[in-house]
């Protein structure tokens, strides 16, 4: 059984280096859903990286949960968000509150499979489109710069 947040798929070093390429050298970093905190081997160096997780994995993981709280009351440069949104009832929720944290986002979302069991079987709680996750990004305040695929997956840059 796939627990939901287990960094179970080999190839998410490749999303966390897709991610890392739209971050500007001195950006101080939020990861959301950090896990194994892979994206901070693929940062420029002079990057500021802090880890958030639901559960602390080291002693520099900041503990949050999009879904409970409590929000840190600070901003950083960029915050990402990498195989999180699909764990969230509430996706407009989630990304109103990435956009308190973040000046710039970029953020993550599986867009297949689309059939709900098997959307369940992975864990994830959102169902939401494409179209409906295109819609919810203005609406959390967030302005699309631009769309990267990968892996059945669309990862946004986000203003």
């Amino acid at each position: 059984m796939r627990r939901g947040w287990v960094d179970a798929d080999e190839r998410w070093p490749q999303r966390a280096q897709i991610a890392a390429r739209m971050i500007p050298a001195g950006a101080s970093v939020l990861d959301v859903g950090a896990g194994s905190q892979g994206l901070a081997s693929y940062l420029p160096a002079s990057c500021r990286y802090t880890p958030a997780d639901v559960v602390r994995r080291t002693p520099a993981t900041l503990l949050l949960d999009l879904r409970r709280g409590p929000i840190p009351d600070r901003t950083w440069d960029v915050v990402v968000a990498l195989g999180v949104l699909e764990y969230v009832d509430d996706v407009l929720a989630a990304l109103r509150l990435l956009r308190r944290l973040g000046r710039t986002g970029i953020v993550s979302y599986a867009i297949y499979p689309r059939d709900r069991r098997q959307r369940r079987l992975n864990g994830w709680r959102s169902h939401a489109s494409a179209r409906t996750l295109g819609d919810y990004l203005p609406a959390a305040g967030w302005e699309t710069l631009g769309v990267s695929r990968w892996a059945g997956q669309r990862i946004y840059l986000l203003r």
